[in-house]
């Protein structure tokens, strides 16, 4: 996002991000990501989840639980999730 933009992205646009982002970070081509994968089958450690969600709230300009992931494992789960508005997360979530 722009910062004179304040239109929050839809879901396709945040998942098209997380593909292109994952892709890069793993230096493989975006077609080899499956949106409905979990991220840990992708081999991210735990350093790496942390700063994807950092970039993520960096380009989406809101804060972003650092377990979001955790809760939200796929990219598509986690792209519906944030296209909503991201919220925190209690116990009986």
């Amino acid at each position: 996002m722009t910062g004179s933009s304040t239109r929050r992205p839809d879901v396709d646009e945040i998942r098209e991000w997380l593909v292109r982002t994952l892709a890069g970070s793993l230096g493989t081509d975006e077609d080899e990501i499956a949106v409905d994968r979990p991220f840990r089958d992708f081999g991210l450690s735990s350093m790496e989840a942390l700063r994807l969600s950092d970039e993520l709230a960096a380009w989406l300009e809101v804060e972003i639980s650092p377990t979001v992931a955790w809760y939200h494992p796929t990219i598509d789960e986690l792209a519906r999730h944030l296209a909503q508005g991201e919220r925190p997360h209690t116990a009986e979530d």
